[in-house]
């Protein structure tokens, strides 16, 4: 074969090769990173609602990372561990009962985003926000800040702030979910947080609740704990499936 014959196959050979490199990297799916963002109900592992979600996640075949700058106890663990789950923190700003705990004396999520422990700095894909039953229990301005009124306003400038921070990400935002013997806990707080959600869509974010409260077919009785707030493994399961569907929604996943 003379050259001049072999050169053009060479470069046929060389061009479909390419072509099916580049289908090849087209098709293969990005890995979602995925930020639990929250309290004690979001670094809870023991199980938590994480475990049983990244389990939940893998059934989909889908790649995924759990990202945070927390990351559970060292061990045998079958699932990914990191997070950004913050026991006792509030959404801030505002003084609370962790502050002193805190090394930079600031035990809200707010401050976090980026500075202090710089929770976003993992850029994720996905957040799920899951904030605001502390402002309850541990705020310490309490002839300041009535969180039943004004709590839904903090959390919509802490997801303003997500979004000024990282504009493509996407929020789905959980509401406060039941404490045993109070009924209407947190009711009037849970009902303005849809209109935040709406107002973000409007602005072409992607925001999204999970109504962790109407949305979950909670037996009390069973699925929280002795404190009456935080859930039993049966809770946090079904805290997990609910996050799960939505992520489903989301990014059109099929089992």
């Amino acid at each position: 074969m003379s050259n001049k014959t072999r050169f053009p196959i060479l470069s046929f050979l060389f061009t479909l090769l390419m072509c099916q490199m580049n289908f090849l990297i087209a098709e293969e799916p990005d890995t979602i990173r995925i930020m639990p963002i929250g309290d004690s109900l979001t670094q809870s592992n023991e199980p938590g609602y994480r475990v049983y979600l990244y389990h939940m996640l893998q059934q989909l075949n889908i790649p995924f990372d759990f990202v945070g700058v927390k990351h559970d106890k060292e061990g045998e663990q079958e699932y990914d561990t990191d997070h950004s789950g913050f026991a006792g923190y509030t959404i801030g700003p505002g003084p609370s009962l962790l502050d002193e705990y805190d090394e930079w004396q600031q035990g809200n999520i707010l401050y976090h985003l980026d500075k202090g422990h710089h929770i976003l700095f993992s850029n994720p894909d996905v957040i799920l926000l899951m904030i605001g039953v502390n402002d309850f229990f541990n705020n310490r301005d309490t002839a300041c800040y009535n969180p039943s009124v004004v709590g839904a306003e903090r959390l919509d400038n802490l997801i303003y702030h997500i979004y000024r921070i990282l504009p493509e990400t996407s929020v789905l935002v959980s509401n406060i979910t039941p404490l045993r013997g109070n009924e209407h806990f947190a009711d009037l707080y849970n009902s303005q947080i849809e209109n935040i959600v709406s107002k973000y869509q409007r602005q072409g974010r992607i925001c999204h609740l999970v109504d962790m409260r109407n949305g979950v077919n909670w037996d009390l009785e069973i699925d929280l704990g002795p404190d009456n707030l935080h859930p039993t493994a049966s809770g946090y399961q079904k805290i997990a499936i609910n996050f799960c569907e939505k992520l489903k929604a989301i990014f059109s996943l099929s089992e």
